[in-house]
């Protein structure tokens, strides 16, 4: 954050970055420590790895990133 944001609503912004992390915190995701994930996985390491796209070589964002552009579409 810019340094006279800060030193300006220093206050306010403690403020919402505490509710983030508490919003976080009490968050149900499915797969976060295996929440609404099944106990043994339907599909093999090797299987899903099989299934990755194969636009990683052409794609200009690092790897992890563009999967999670793909997660969220």
């Amino acid at each position: 954050m810019p340094l006279a944001l800060v030193e300006k609503e220093g206050g306010r912004l403690s403020t919402i970055t505490q509710r983030e992390q508490e919003t976080f915190a009490n968050l149900n995701l499915p797969g976060k420590d295996r929440h609404l994930m099944p106990a043994i996985p339907t599909k093999s390491k090797r299987l899903r790895d099989g299934e990755v796209p194969g636009i990683y070589p052409f794609c200009t964002l690092p790897i992890s990133d563009a999967e999670r552009m793909l997660m969220l579409r």
